[in-house]
């Protein structure tokens, strides 16, 4: 059975624990990217570059990708919010590795393409995602509303197919399309969009900083001196033996020789700068921090700012609360409605480590409240109607059910 079913309720949930995905594509895939490190964020190509090439992009999305699979997912009945099943099991691991790949799709470029082949005489659906370089959307013209998909083109290992829009799920980012008027700007849109510029500063800082490490330092120009009469001393052959000698044999690297004695008269003239000069590492830092904001992590979480114990715990939870839990529904509904589930889909985070310390911060503030009213209800500051309003309006108990 597939991650995603048409099948009634009480099936749905077996398919969706139950995951098998006899084809999947590895994260792996990401490495088959161009080796061309030159990423134009505002394009497919480049949006894949920067997962492959830049730390920082690489490092945020596969935390919050790893994050977002801590949550446990079940079905609710959709009116009182009880668990109308049990939790759902771990996922096999293919099936884990495909959601994996799906998520980090609706990262880099906001959105995943899910394709569900049904194949003649078989009844379980087999599950594809379809790489987002590899896809081509075929429309019809534009009209005032938008587009209208006629069907998709899959491009794979030189051979193409034709998907039907009936046959694709695609799930959205929570971010918005604001550059695609075909797809009513509703649709989501990379985040690597607004934050190419820093991307691309760390890119050429680690280059340039490699460059001088592999290098042996900064580059200086080497010019021999005119003989006695005013002829070059230095015939282009020997140029050339000693540019290699000097890549080859002189450096900072462990087995390199760090002084050179020349046999001629020789003037040295440095052109190039130190990586002192270069200040590029607080620049990556100040980098790495607007991808941190862009996609909803504090820089806390990856030794970026100055890091203890607490600001990391506390990075920690405010991920959860504020960008994992709120996409993870998102993410959830796009599923629940796609599919026409009777019973929505939901996502359970309650065990995670970092917000079980804010459940029992909470006990405890509502244990300080009870007895606080308690009190004043005994001293007839309240009655039992106004401290019941008080409890409402200061926690998450529904004291109605």
């Amino acid at each position: 059975m597939g991650l995603f079913s048409r099948k009634k309720v009480n099936k749905e949930v077996q398919t969706f624990t139950n995951m098998q995905v006899p084809n999947f594509y590895p994260l792996q895939i990401f490495r088959g990217a161009n080796t061309s490190k030159t990423v134009d964020t505002n394009t497919i190509e480049g949006q894949r570059n920067a997962y492959a090439f830049c730390p920082a992009v690489t490092a945020v999305i596969n935390m919050k990708v790893a994050m977002s699979m801590n949550g446990r997912s079940y079905f609710s009945d959709n009116k009182g919010g009880e668990l109308k099943t049990t939790t759902i099991k771990t996922i096999e691991a293919q099936g884990t590795q495909f959601k994996m790949f799906y998520k980090t799709m609706v990262q880099v470029f906001g959105k995943a393409y899910i394709y569900g082949r049904k194949l003649p005489g078989i009844s379980n659906v087999e599950y594809f995602i379809m790489p987002n370089w590899e896809v081509v959307v075929n429309v019809d013209t534009t009209d005032f509303f938008g587009t209208k998909v006629r069907y998709y083109t899959w491009n794979h290992n030189g051979r193409s197919i034709t998907v039907q829009p009936e046959e694709v799920f695609i799930i959205n980012d929570t971010g918005f399309d604001f550059l695609n008027p075909q797809q009513q700007y509703t649709k989501g849109g990379s985040r690597l969009i607004s934050l190419g510029d820093a991307v691309q500063n760390i890119i050429a800082a680690y280059e340039a900083r490699n460059m001088l490490l592999t290098n042996g330092g900064p580059p200086v120009i080497v010019s021999p001196e005119k003989s006695a009469v005013g002829a070059d001393i230095m015939m282009p052959g020997d140029k050339a033996e000693l540019e290699q000698k000097l890549v080859d044999r002189y450096g900072f690297q462990r087995g390199k020789k760090l002084l050179a004695i020349a046999t001629m008269p020789l003037r040295a003239l440095k052109v190039g700068v130190t990586a002192g000069d270069l200040a590029a590492f607080e620049e990556v830092n100040n980098d790495w921090k607007e991808i941190c904001t862009g996609y909803g992590l504090s820089p806390y979480l990856f030794g970026i700012s100055d890091t203890t114990f607490t600001n990391f715990s506390e990075a920690q939870k405010s991920a959860y609360q504020n960008t994992i839990i709120p996409e993870q529904a998102n993410e959830n509904e796009q599923i629940t409605r796609y599919y026409k589930l009777n019973n929505a889909l939901m996502s359970d985070f309650s065990h995670v480590e970092c917000l079980q310390k804010s459940k029992k911060e909470e006990i405890d503030s509502f244990s300080a409240l009870m007895s606080g009213l308690k009190t004043g209800i005994d001293a007839g500051i309240y009655t039992a109607e106004q401290a019941r309003k008080i409890i409402i309006d200061n926690s998450n108990i529904n004291l109605d059910v």
